[in-house]
């Protein structure tokens, strides 16, 4: 975690598990469910982060999103705020890496991983890429 004040710091969290995840099937703006073991993934996610100093949830407004932050909601207790889908992950994470997104991307960009995003002097920097697992 970053110790600057004067920097704002996001953490990001690509939603739990879904049908079509399971599929191996891509979503892209389309949305499936959370299964079962995705709406534990997003408890435990809660429990994880509960400790952490948070001001607020932002999601995209997929359904596969707005489940994951209420179930977290129940965790953390923050006001939910959604907005149009945009893929953050693959917006801001992956170019600051330095690469694009394709599905099978998965050695830079761990799933079920807090990412942390810090925001100083108008320049959005990389603070932590798979910073924290969210599984146990």
């Amino acid at each position: 975690m970053m110790a600057d004040k004067s920097a704002t710091r996001f953490g990001l969290i690509r939603h739990a598990e879904t049908t079509w995840n399971r599929e191996r099937r891509v979503q892209g703006q389309l949305d499936s469910p959370l299964t079962p073991d995705g709406q534990q993934q997003a408890d435990q996610w809660g429990r994880t982060l509960k400790p952490l100093p948070w001001d607020g949830i932002q999601a995209s407004d997929t359904g596969r999103a707005v489940a994951t932050a209420a179930i977290m909601h129940v965790h953390l207790n923050l006001a939910i705020e959604t907005a149009p889908h945009e893929g953050v992950i693959k917006a801001l994470a992956q170019p600051l890496c330095g690469t694009g997104y394709t599905p099978s991307d998965s050695v830079r960009i761990k799933g079920h991983h807090l990412h942390w995003l810090s925001a100083a002097d108008g320049k959005l920097a990389l603070a932590g890429l798979n910073a924290m697992a969210l599984n146990a």
